[in-house]
């Protein structure tokens, strides 16, 4: 678990980086420093979110202080490869993007990434267009684990599931939107450990390979049964 002292050494590593830009000689804190800090971090592995694929960026530690954004990730559905031929190059959206159409994920399936219980869900009505964002909350759900840790999934577009309901791995919690603090369809999702603090989301890339395995399979399948093979 991440101690009083690891906040302190770390909140003040962030200051001293948002202050860089007027000095650039400011706090910076040796491999040493650094190392103690990320092994006092919980970690928490999850199933994707997706049966599709999709590339995530991280939240940095502390760039918000708030559970559920601290080491977070923001996670979207690529496409641009023909599978059949396994042309072509992976990519977020078709066109210029500026439509929330033309994002590969947008309105696709969110899948839970761990087994729990739906503990809150919140729900915004505005939709952002790609390149603006509308500060505020975004529409998401929290489910929370036996063990008590648990995953916040944010920007949905429809939610899927309410408050209480037991969720498997792998079942839809709703579709990917692009609301509150979003420039674009995906999805943001944040872990936070049974103590409440922020965990770095490690994936779980066996099932990853097997979604994977599928969904290729899938795609041949569909394509053997339109030209008659």
């Amino acid at each position: 678990m991440l101690t009083q002292a690891g906040f302190v050494v770390a909140a003040a590593y962030v200051l001293a980086v948002s202050a860089s830009a007027q000095d650039q000689k400011g706090f910076a804190p040796t491999g040493e420093e650094i190392d103690r800090i990320a092994e006092e971090l919980p970690q928490m592995m999850l199933h994707p979110l997706y049966d599709e694929p999709y590339m995530c960026s991280e939240h940095p530690f502390s760039t918000s202080m708030q559970p559920g954004n601290t080491l977070a990730q923001d996670c979207m559905i690529m496409d641009g490869i023909d599978w059949v031929t396994n042309t072509g190059f992976m990519q977020f959206y078709s066109g210029d993007g500026s439509r929330n159409e033309d994002w590969y994920g947008w309105g696709k399936p969110v899948l839970a990434p761990l087994a729990g219980t739906v503990t809150e869900t919140y729900r915004v009505d505005t939709v952002n267009e790609p390149g603006t964002m509308t500060p505020g909350m975004a529409t998401y759900v929290t489910i929370t684990a036996a063990g008590g840790e648990s995953v916040m999934i944010v920007h949905l577009g429809e939610i899927a599931v309410e408050e209480g309901q037991s969720v498997a791995v792998g079942d839809v919690v709703g579709t990917v939107g692009n609301n509150g603090n979003s420039r674009s369809p995906h999805i943001h999702v944040g872990a936070i450990d049974a103590e409440g603090e922020p965990a770095q989301i490690r994936w779980n890339l066996v099932t990853a390979a097997l979604r994977a395995r599928d969904y290729v399979m899938e795609l041949r399948k569909r394509a053997d049964a339109e030209s008659g093979d």
